[in-house]
């Protein structure tokens, strides 16, 4: 293998879509060039223009996702939405359930607020090809259940989990569904309503293709009186009074929003909608198919949650036999100019599942809209030829 002489082949999308369409560049510009007031702190053009972003974002969001437009609140991440969503809706004596696919974003508020004796917690199993076991969930409800935590897609296995069903065994037991859709928003089609969610949270900054400090909560219109809010302060509503707005989506929204990035949130979901974005992600089932091929009869490689193509989303998780991910995804970087990312992932259940935690985790491939086919075909290469050297 000769040093790299490669150009960078960006396989990160699980964290971070890259690049950007241009035209969330130019949003982000033409925000700061021409507009850069805050918006709702004063009876200015340019605090109205900002406004407007803000009106125009929230209502692409809503429209995505079948909610309507005051039930969509924004946060500066996809972990502050799930936060809100956990610490708001639990209270003392309740009981929640989640999965040991979650990310720590799910995890970790779950199980501060067990450690400090305020909820019960359930952890539901998995099978091996990375689906939640249906039967292991039904057995975890108890009368006091209050909340259903899990996510769309596991951001290491990236199966599509059953939300349909998930949602009417919740609503069957009057417990709130939570759905991390950190992996699926603007990838998989999402109807609120017909999923019966409750609470939907994710990032601007993967599939949506927007900045990073932009994040999405939705909040069912019934909620708004008993979710609670992490943070309170001014919300350029209501100034007449020293009590929080009660109303969504104010309730949620002190301080000022990131308007600029919100401009590049709105441009990401627009692009989306554009015939190339279309087009893109119309090409994506065919890229991942390739990748799962390619792989899946290499010799030295051991994939995770099983070598089927359908109904997941956009990533690959594996390890080259007797190495150390870390190093192998150091030399896919050095010697051919591929950056994917290689560890826990900050999902350390999963892989204690995949009994990879203790040996450094795993290496994720994750591809994006403009991943072109000689990238991941490159990708592929790469990867079956460091672990060729590496067994002989």
């Amino acid at each position: 293998m000769e040093a790299n002489q490669s150009p960078r082949i960006y396989l990160d999308n699980s964290a971070t879509s890259w690049p950007k369409p241009s035209e969330v560049v130019e949003a982000l510009v033409e925000f700061y060039d021409s507009i850069g007031s805050s918006a709702g702190r004063g009876n200015s053009q340019s605090s109205a223009r900002a406004q407007s972003v803000i009106e125009q974002c929230r209502a692409a969001v809503a429209q995505l996702i079948k909610a309507d437009f005051e039930e969509i609140v924004f946060t500066k991440s996809g972990t502050e939405s799930l936060n809100l969503a956990i610490q708001g809706s639990l209270k003392t004596g309740d009981h929640a359930v989640t999965s040991m696919l979650e990310h720590n974003s799910v995890l970790r508020p779950l199980r501060e607020m067990e450690a400090q004796g305020i909820i019960e917690l359930s952890v539901v199993d998995c099978d091996e090809q990375g689906q939640i076991d249906i039967d292991h969930l039904k057995q975890s409800i108890r009368e006091n259940t209050r909340l259903i935590a899990m996510t769309h897609a596991s951001n290491v296995l990236g199966h599509l989990q059953p939300l349909q069903k998930i949602g009417e065994l919740a609503d069957s037991c009057d417990a709130l569904f939570l759905v991390d859709c950190a992996q699926t928003l603007g990838q998989h089609e999402l109807d609120v309503r017909q999923l019966r969610i409750d609470l939907l949270a994710a990032p601007g900054h993967k599939g949506l293709l927007g900045p990073l400090g932009t994040g999405i909560l939705y909040v069912e219109r019934s909620l708004a009186d008993s979710l609670q809010p992490l943070i309170f302060g001014g919300t350029g509503s209501e100034s007449e009074s020293d009590r929080q707005p009660a109303a969504l989506p104010g309730k949620f929204e002190s301080g000022n929003l990131n308007t600029a990035a919100l401009a590049g949130l709105l441009a990401g979901i627009r692009y989306l909608a554009t015939p190339d974005g279309e087009a893109r992600l119309a090409q994506m089932r065919q890229k991942r198919e390739y990748v799962f091929q390619a792989l899946a009869t290499a010799e030295g490689i051991t994939i995770y949650g099983g070598t089927d193509s359908e109904n997941r989303v956009d990533l690959l998780s594996f390890n080259i036999d007797g190495m150390e991910c870390h190093e192998a995804t150091a030399i896919l970087e050095a010697n051919f100019g591929i950056e994917c990312r290689a560890g826990l992932h900050c999902a350390p259940l999963v892989h204690r599942h995949l009994q990879t935690e203790n040996s450094g985790g795993a290496i994720r491939l994750s591809w994006g809209l403009f991943n072109s086919e000689e990238d991941l075909k490159k990708t592929v290469e790469a990867i079956i030829e460091v672990a060729s050297v590496n067994i002989f």
